[in-house]
C-alpha cells in the first residue's frame, strides 16, 4: 500500500476525532462559564481592583490577599539567563499566578542582587508565555505548541 492511499481515510478518522474532543471541551467550556457567573455574577474590573456590587466574598478574599503594585510599574524577570521586562499589569493577566504573586507588595521570592525575579526555567519557552500574557497571542506552529 503506498503511503498516501492511507492519507484521507486517516485524515477523515483524525477529524472525526477531533471533533468529538472538540464537543468535549466546549461542554467543559460551558460548564465553566456557569460555574464563573455563579461566584463572581457582579464583579467589575477597574485597574487592578475587583469591585463587587453586591458584597461578593470571594473577590473580596482575593483582593486582600493580592494587594498588587500600582499596574504602570515594572518588573523584570531573569528566566534562565535572559531578561523579560513587562508592567505589573502584564505579568498579573493571570492573577492567580506566581509571576502575579512576585507583583505583591509582599513577594515570597526575594529579587536577586539586580532587582530581578530570578526562574531556573527555559527562556526559549517562557517567551511565548510572555508573548500571550503581553499581546494574548499564541505561536502559528503546531510543532511549538506541542513542545509548550
Amino acid at each position: 500500500m503506498h503511503h498516501t492511499e492511507c492519507n484521507y481515510p486517516c485524515l477523515a478518522q483524525e477529524k472525526k476525532k477531533l471533533s468529538e474532543e472538540w464537543v468535549v471541551i466546549e461542554k467543559y467550556q460551558q460548564c465553566y462559564e456557569q460555574d464563573r457567573a455563579t461566584y463572581a455574577p457582579h464583579i467589575h474590573y477597574k485597574g487592578h481592583q475587583y469591585v463587587s456590587y453586591g458584597g461578593h466574598r470571594f473577590e473580596a478574599m482575593v483582593h486582600d490577599k493580592f494587594a498588587f503594585l500600582p499596574e504602570d510599574e515594572m518588573v523584570q524577570f531573569n528566566i534562565g539567563g535572559k531578561l523579560f521586562k513587562s508592567t505589573v499589569k502584564v505579568w498579573t493577566r493571570d492573577r492567580f499566578s506566581i509571576l502575579a504573586h512576585v507583583c505583591t507588595a509582599t513577594p515570597k521570592l526575594a529579587r536577586d542582587s539586580r532587582g530581578h525575579f530570578y526562574f531556573d526555567r527555559d527562556w526559549w519557552i517562557f517567551k511565548y508565555i510572555y508573548a500571550f500574557l503581553r499581546d494574548k497571542t499564541l505561536p502559528d506552529s503546531i510543532d511549538v505548541l506541542r513542545d509548550l
